[in-house]
């Protein structure tokens, strides 16, 4: 219902503005017409009453709940999409950016992620103060993981990104979590550019890592010395000058070796394939009759001294424990006088 005023203009009945004034309740007079008192519920409680909500919530994890007549008073004021908001907790000052999923929270209420109610310290039933917000473009921005445990995850590019498309805006002194490969980390916002808070959608933000909370440097010297098998790490000569190129090697210490495992050049034994009877090189075969009648051996050519040697003492004939017999010589061994049997 309507009621024509004097002046012929056309006023509303109220109903409306009656629902706004219901919800709106203004700090000060030079306070922004969208700012509001609203009541503090965490967002299980609307995901129990309405299951069908449920998967929208959890796309969305960094978006609120507002009452219907935070959006008629949005639409009064002609406010320019997109729509972010700042939220507040009173009693301490802690304040942070989000965005909104719908508008169908009970009447003087607001559902809240639970990780922006702990950021803010608000419980259930608390009062926070909600104003909409114009947020810039981010540009960069600085992350702290809150535990080393972050430093195993194997591509944390690909866990942000699978993160941060959810979060329309971020400030600093928010702790967001980041869920990867069923794993939960929390990162703090330690600094935004070019505002405190910045809206990161539809941008090319480039983010930095602050060390983890509770990361300690290695010691550089112990690295070292496991890095050389507890050897002082050789130096490069920095001075060095082209044709004077020198490299700092430590000498390597002889180790003391017997004389029987010195290298003796053609020392080894070798051998013909495919004859049994083959004499060893540096050898000759000793014949029955140079033996006085013994089976034929073989003797180490050398001096006649030598050949006498090892004839008259069959000890010092130590080759494989092979002795040659005449039978098993072949056919082209030679007779005393020279000729071929």
């Amino acid at each position: 219902m309507s009621s024509e005023s004097g002046n012929g203009s056309i006023d509303s009945d109220g109903d409306e503005e009656q629902q706004i004034e219901d919800v709106v309740d203004l700090e000060d007079e030079e306070e922004p017409e969208s700012r509001v008192l609203l009541k503090c519920l965490t967002m299980s409680t609307y995901s129990t009453a309405h299951p069908d909500a449920s998967e929208t919530i959890k796309s969305h994890p960094a978006s609120i709940i507002l009452p219907e007549q935070y959006l008629l008073l949005l639409n009064a004021s002609d406010a320019e999409l997109p729509w972010h908001f700042e939220i507040s907790n009173p009693e301490n000052g802690l304040r942070t950016c989000c965005a909104v999923i719908m508008f169908t929270a009970d009447r003087g209420t607001s559902h809240v992620p639970q990780w922006i109610q702990d950021n803010l310290g608000l419980k259930d039933g608390d009062m926070m103060s909600v104003v909409l917000k114009k947020l810039v473009i981010g540009e960069f921005a600085k992350l702290q993981p809150q535990s080393v445990e972050f430093l195993e995850v194997k591509d944390p590019k690909t866990a942000l990104e699978s993160n941060l498309r959810n979060f329309q805006c971020i400030s600093v002194g928010d702790v967001i979590p980041v869920c990867y490969e069923g794993s939960m980390y929390r990162l703090a916002v330690l600094e935004t550019k070019p505002e405190n808070s910045i809206c990161i959608t539809n941008s090319d933000l480039t983010i930095d890592f602050a060390p983890p909370v509770g990361y300690v440097e290695p010691n550089c010297e112990i690295s070292k010395s496991i890095a050389n098998n507890g050897q002082p790490r050789i130096e490069p000569d920095w001075e060095f000058e082209v044709g004077s190129l020198t490299f700092m090697r430590p000498k390597a210490t002889p180790q003391a070796t017997s004389e029987s495992k010195l290298f003796e050049p053609f020392s080894g034994i070798g051998r013909a394939s495919g004859r049994f009877d083959t004499v060893p090189v540096g050898h000759r075969r000793i014949t029955s009759n140079e033996a006085g009648g013994t089976p034929a051996k073989v003797a180490k050519i050398g001096r006649a001294s030598d050949v006498t040697e090892s004839v008259t003492s069959i000890d010092t004939l130590d080759i494989m424990d092979e002795l040659i017999f005449d039978e098993f010589s072949s056919s082209e061994d030679e007779d005393e006088d020279g000729t071929t049997k």
